[in-house]
């Protein structure tokens, strides 16, 4: 790492056995008009090729950063580590199998510089599937603070933050397996103001949006916990008035799947392909 190079954004991606897209990822940063930057490719114990290819990169552009976990530790952990390497003054997240298109991350800084009380900010995005063809787009809603405490509203791979805000809000919660971006998100909507560009500037994957029926549970539970965690003011769990929160939560969950209709709920459980 070259200690001298101290960049204005630094792009976080953790990386688990990403062979088949985290080229196509790396390259859409290193294509970015803003050049100043470091990449900072977490190696999540993966077991393909992931690891040669994210070193293939470092050894031809030294803004690229190899960091290998030496075991999986999963991707909060992964991620708050990537925070701790960062040395830039914005950071910016990316996975490993989506695209950043070419202007992103100039856009979302002249937006931050130019808002001085935003202090996170997304981008609407255009979603994809596993050859890259464009499916449709998506326009994510305006008024971000006042809508997370009822849902995640942002694409957690199009983000960018100021580095002070998101140590500020004590990182990544490393209690959440997942929905870990939105627990995030809902701390930190209490410390800033969280916006995003009415501008199409990042390809989500799309196939990587289907969860196998015990994930999505998973997920189901760790999004409750993220309100119940906002809604309570305090970060534990123990007592009746946690487990009836979080009861209340899942229950209404449940109903807005039943109101999506079964074939939503299937292809949400990975039965339709």
């Amino acid at each position: 790492m070259n200690l001298t190079f101290m960049p204005k954004v630094s792009v976080i991606m953790s990386v688990y056995n990403g062979e088949k897209y985290v080229a196509q990822a790396i390259t859409s940063i290193i294509n970015q008009t803003f050049q100043d930057w470091e990449l900072l490719v977490i190696n999540d114990g993966s077991t393909d090729k992931s690891f040669e290819i994210m070193n293939s990169f470092a050894s031809q552009d030294k803004r690229v950063v190899v960091i290998d976990n030496g075991k999986n530790i999963g991707l909060t952990k992964s991620l708050n580590k990537g925070i701790i390497y960062s040395r830039g003054e914005y950071i910016a997240r990316q996975d490993a199998d989506d695209i950043s298109l070419p202007e992103r991350i100039a856009k979302q800084v002249d937006f931050m510089e130019k808002n001085k009380t935003v202090g996170c900010c997304g981008c609407d995005v255009i979603i994809v599937d596993d050859q890259g063809k464009q499916l449709k787009p998506v326009v994510l809603p305006a008024k971000i603070n006042q809508l997370l405490p009822k849902r995640n509203v942002m694409v957690h791979g199009s983000l960018m933050f100021r580095r002070e805000i998101i140590l500020s809000a004590g990182c990544y919660d490393e209690n959440f397996y997942y929905a870990q971006d939105y627990d995030l998100l809902l701390r930190l909507s209490k410390l800033t103001v969280i916006a995003k560009l009415a501008d199409f500037c990042y390809h989500l994957r799309y196939g990587k949006n289907r969860l196998s029926s015990n994930k999505f549970w998973q997920q189901l539970y760790y999004t409750s916990l993220a309100k119940y965690y906002y809604k309570s003011q305090r970060r534990e769990t123990n007592g009746i008035l946690a487990k009836l929160f979080l009861f209340k939560e899942i229950f209404y969950s449940f109903f807005f799947i039943y109101k999506m209709g079964a074939g939503e709920i299937l292809r949400l459980v990975n039965v339709i392909k």
